[in-house]
């Protein structure tokens, strides 16, 4: 499994392989690992793996590849064997662009509800006081009692 950042265009990026037995989730002690991205046109770049601190931990820094859509292929080596495992789909776009302090249209909507809510019980609140105000008064028998 291979986790990574969303890649941005022109720059490397740097992401994490993990490598574990299918049967038991078990880290391999010792796995040699490739990593190649290769683009829809055919042009291949080659990531860069290093071992990481834990064991079936590796670090993968990714070049600087131009926007598109890629194809990754990682090799790895193990026990004399060579598993391949294809990822398509790796897409390599610039970030959306928000400005900050800007928030969604669905947290507009919650608090333009809110508010309407709030309003609307204060309105609630002056037609009782105004209803209750205008009734009749405690009379005297009421008192001498």
């Amino acid at each position: 499994m291979v986790k990574h950042p969303a890649m941005e265009p022109d720059k490397p990026t740097t992401g994490l392989l993990f490598i574990t037995k299918f049967e038991t989730n078990e880290p391999f002690k010792s796995a040699n690992a490739k990593i190649e991205v290769e683009s829809a046109n055919g042009t291949v770049f080659n990531a860069t793996v290093a071992a990481g601190e834990q064991a079936g931990t590796y670090s993968v820094t990714f070049p600087a590849m131009p926007t598109g859509v890629y194809k990754m292929r990682a090799n790895v080596s193990h026990d004399g064997e060579t598993d391949i495992a294809t990822f398509s789909g790796i897409e390599v776009k610039p970030p959306t662009l928000t400005a900050e302090g800007e928030t969604s249209w669905f947290t507009q909507l919650v608090i333009g509800v809110v508010f309407l809510l709030v309003i609307i019980l204060l309105f609630g609140l002056v037609y009782f006081v105004w209803r209750f105000a205008a009734g009749p008064g405690v009379n005297e028998e009421a008192l001498s009692a």
